[in-house]
């Protein structure tokens, strides 16, 4: 039994969901998770608008909603399938096909978005198990998302073009207007911002996983889901979580010829990303979003910095919080053990950047913030980074936005001495 197999039988959380035949040059399934989705056809009939590529695409719909839903949830789910199926019908080709599931009901220990994402992304495995294209890929989206009209071209292309890369984060932008100055139009515009500026500092710090991980824009081959055991079942932050799994394991890479257009609509079915930033600031009545300061990056910039000497020589921190932080972490004991396992600074960095990865960067920055440095409004700490990549200091969140989009994903040579 390959690895493909015992995926199947070990791993998959449901028994496969559908049964049509799969066209030999299968190469590319788009799984989109819908509970109480009101806007599913538009993003249907966006990713039918798309220009086609030489494979054929498949896109799995999984209509779900937690077992503990309420009744008039569930029915509106039964009318969502309803109207996706007769659309999927209308619309299905031999190089598209769109296929719709009946109401899964999601048990209630783990109900939520990972695991939604994870039983449409393992009906696209075992969907891919009758493909003969070698490494297909497997792609997010979401049931209220849109995207440009090469979002399909541009996926198949780039795994052809990078065939090392085991999985990938995808241009983005939200839909915000230039003219309204709404508040949640504010609100989303700060929180990509956020996005973008955090995205940024990451690597202005020259980490090695400056990377986005939005979960409706990402994309992972099928040999690389398996060999990572597939989607965990969190119930929010999935997405960032599964991305750091691929980033630990080898390389990731970014597209940026196309964009998905995530919904920037108020939701309070997860703990934190898009739909809860936007709820917690009606709540709140306070629509600036709050982010890491710069100060926190240059500290990780200048911590960065000096790690490059650790495999051949010892290092002095000056930097009291910092100090701090990797004497709580028992730093001095991982490094011996990572010197332990590595035989030259390619092997030792590369250990030591799985160890001092994206997750532990967040929880540097929380501490941080526990010894005073605390987060400040997110167009002051892009107003101090957008120098640094040529830009000027922007008087709103929107310019500041748009010069990030600009960019769309800034590497670390990017920046200006």
């Amino acid at each position: 039994m390959n690895a493909l197999d015992k995926y199947v039988a070990r791993q998959t959380f449901l028994p496969p969901i559908f049964s049509e035949p799969v066209s030999n040059d299968l190469g590319l399934v788009i799984t989109l998770p819908a509970y109480a989705e009101p806007d599913l056809i538009s993003s249907l009939e966006s990713l039918l608008a798309c220009e086609l590529p030489h494979c054929s695409v498949e896109v799995v719909v999984l209509i779900n909603h937690p077992i503990y839903a309420e009744p008039d949830q569930k029915d509106f789910n039964w009318q969502v399938h309803k109207k996706a199926e007769e659309w999927a019908l209308q619309n299905s080709n031999s190089k598209l096909r769109f296929l719709v599931s009946e109401p899964v009901e999601l048990p209630k220990k783990h109900a939520g978005a990972g695991l939604a994402r994870k039983v449409a992304m393992d009906e696209a495995v075992v969907r891919l198990q009758k493909s003969e294209i070698e490494n297909p890929i497997i792609a997010c989206f979401d049931a209220d998302a849109t995207c440009e009209r090469n979002y399909l071209l541009s996926l198949v292309k780039h795994f052809e073009e990078n065939p090392k890369s085991l999985g990938c984060s995808i241009n983005f932008e939200h839909p915000v207007s230039e003219q309204k100055k709404e508040f949640l139009n504010e609100g989303i515009i700060q929180y990509e911002l956020h996005l973008r500026y955090y995205q940024a500092g990451l690597a202005y710090a020259k980490h090695p996983h400056a990377e986005f991980t939005v979960g409706s824009s990402m994309a992972v081959t099928r040999n690389a889901y398996v060999a990572q055991g597939g989607m965990n079942r969190r119930k929010a932050g999935e997405d960032f979580w599964f991305m750091l799994k691929l980033m630990m394991a080898g390389t990731i890479s970014a597209i940026t010829d196309t964009t998905v257009f995530p919904s920037s609509r108020e939701s309070f079915r997860v703990p934190f990303g898009t739909g809860r930033a936007m709820s917690e600031m009606t709540q709140k009545k306070d629509n600036t979003f709050y982010s890491a300061p710069f100060s926190s990056f240059h500290r990780l910039t200048e911590f960065w910095k000096q790690t490059q000497k650790l495999y051949s020589q010892e290092i002095t921190i000056t930097d009291a919080p910092t100090l701090k932080f990797l004497k709580e972490q028992n730093w001095e004991e991982v490094i011996a053990e990572i010197k332990g396992y590595t035989t030259d600074k390619a092997s030792f960095d590369k250990r030591f950047s799985r160890w001092f990865n994206v997750f532990m960067v967040m929880k540097y920055f929380h501490f941080l913030r526990d010894q005073g440095i605390e987060d400040e409004p997110v167009l002051i700490g892009a107003n101090k980074l957008m120098p640094l990549l040529g830009g000027k200091v922007a008087i709103t969140s929107l310019d500041a936005l748009k010069f990030f989009r600009t960019k769309k994903r800034v590497q670390p040579d990017d920046y200006t001495p």
